[in-house]
């Protein structure tokens, strides 16, 4: 993890964003990547875990193994209140990125692209993203996750 991000003023932060309302159902994360990025999807993961009300859903931390993996990715996705597609080089070639930002599209959740310089947005061509060149992406993605979890909890 990196070491300018403090853990604590996070923890901070996410009990002031939780705390305002009472959560009746906890708030799901789906986070898509490649497995040769894997280090990058668990900084965002170890910061979103802090949240008690919040899940995250992250391949092998998530699935059990012999579980068929594209019914249960779907399923997840489904139940997700947003969708975080870090797309690298290393996305640009994945089948199975593609295809859970195809299902994210489809059933119209949230998505929050991360996009690492010179990558092509493939589906996700005209949306807003953040942008991975930047020290600064994963708190962003923390913060704007956060944010789309306050709004959707207050319906």
């Amino acid at each position: 993890m990196n070491e300018d991000l403090d853990v604590k003023v996070f923890a901070e932060k996410s009990k002031k964003l939780t705390s305002k309302n009472d959560v009746e159902r906890r708030f799901k994360v789906f986070i898509s990547h490649n497995s040769k990025d894997k280090a990058i999807a668990c900084q965002l993961r170890d910061l979103l875990v802090i949240i008690p009300e919040m899940d995250v859903i992250l391949d092998d931390c998530s699935f059990e193994i012999g579980e068929p993996l594209p019914e249960i990715i779907v399923e997840g996705i489904k139940e997700c209140g947003c969708f975080v597609a870090f797309l690298t080089k290393n996305a640009e070639k994945s089948v199975w990125v593609n295809q859970e930002i195809g299902v994210a599209i489809g059933v119209d959740i949230k998505i929050i692209p991360m996009v690492e310089e010179g990558v092509c947005l493939g589906l996700l061509e005209g949306r807003k993203y953040i942008s991975r060149g930047y020290g600064e992406a994963i708190l962003d993605a923390f913060s704007t996750i956060c944010d789309h979890q306050t709004k959707y909890e207050n319906g």
